[in-house]
């Protein structure tokens, strides 16, 4: 009778165990690949690079909100605000292959300079949290209010936090975890980019109530103040460095514009997409997610033209990119 009832338990507990255990296409091609996290349908869509052909699509039986392909370019982290844990996957195989408990508010994860860490913003208890690839936790630094965009300086040893619903950007030391410094900053910032050799910090930014950021914020490291300011009209919400450029992407006015870095000058200025949210820069292209027109669109650098467009899931917010091996 206990031979039984164990044998009955082990193999309800192997049938729960299968139907949990959700499987999606492998991806087989060895090719460079775009990856796309599409919010609306809660979705990746993976694309060969050269061919832009769609190798599979991923529908998630949950809402995430971003997403981190890991150094060993197979693990896939999926996150989002209201997940009360982070998700990994080998695309290799298309299986789940691990969950790390984080508690809910994780809105972003961008990996060290070096490969070896992971830093987490939350907006549950506004902390930055430290994590090893594996997933161990380092430590967590108290920030200000909803933290939401993250640099590391390869110059200066300093982590970058900046503040969505507080004025300021918390600076922290990328080896100690000591807070070092709080930089002022304008309310809503959001997209940045690190220009070290003038030591400069560049900040796009949403804007508040019915008044509208219309300018990218360039603020000196050392001095904490703001150097200029680079007009770029309606909300410029992501940034991108290639070479002496930086790239911005404006979603309230669908445009694109190059700065040089050295004189501060907008270069050239072009209409793209429809509520166009983030930049990538792979492979000197531009890579821009038109989150309402539902497509990924292709841009050289050099001449501001459109090269491609890819057809994305609904809502395409973030790229990411999966080098050939």
């Amino acid at each position: 009778m206990y031979k039984t009832k164990l044998l009955l338990v082990l193999i309800i507990s192997l049938l729960l165990t299968g139907c949990g255990a959700e499987k999606y296409k492998k991806i087989e091609s060895q090719k460079a690949q775009i990856i796309v996290v599409n919010l609306l349908e809660s979705s990746l869509s993976f694309f060969d690079q050269e061919t832009k052909e769609e190798l599979a699509r991923w529908t998630m039986p949950y809402t995430f909100t971003g997403a981190l392909l890991l150094p060993d370019n197979k693990t896939l982290l999926l996150y989002g605000k209201q997940l009360k844990r982070i998700y990994l996957y080998d695309i290799t195989t298309g299986t789940e292959i691990d969950r790390w408990k984080t508690g809910k508010g994780i809105v972003n994860v961008q990996i060290s300079n070096d490969n070896s860490r992971l830093f987490l913003a939350n907006q549950e208890n506004d902390k930055i949290q430290v994590r090893t690839v594996a997933g161990e936790k380092l430590a967590e630094v108290s920030v200000g209010a909803d933290p939401l965009t993250i640099l590391e300086s390869k110059k200066r040893n300093q982590l970058f936090a900046i503040n969505f619903d507080a004025p300021e950007i918390t600076v922290i030391d990328s080896k100690s975890y000591v807070k070092t410094k709080v930089i002022h900053a304008k309310p809503a910032s959001v997209g940045a980019v690190l220009i070290e050799p003038y030591d400069e910090l560049w900040t796009g930014g949403h804007g508040v109530g019915l008044k509208a950021e219309n300018a990218v914020t360039v603020y000196s490291l050392d001095s904490g103040e703001i150097k200029q300011e680079i007009e770029a009209p309606i909300m410029p919400v992501d940034l991108g460095k290639w070479g002496d450029y930086v790239f911005v992407v404006s979603h309230g006015s669908n445009q694109l514009r190059k700065v040089d870095i050295h004189t501060k000058e907008v270069i050239s200025t072009k209409e793209i997409g429809a509520n166009p949210f983030k930049i990538s820069i792979i492979n000197n292209l531009i890579y821009i997610a038109s989150y309402d027109s539902n497509e990924i669109i292709e841009v050289d650098p050099n001449t501001m033209e459109i090269v491609d467009t890819i057809k994305a899931g609904k809502g395409p917010f973030q790229i990411l990119y999966k080098e050939e091996v």
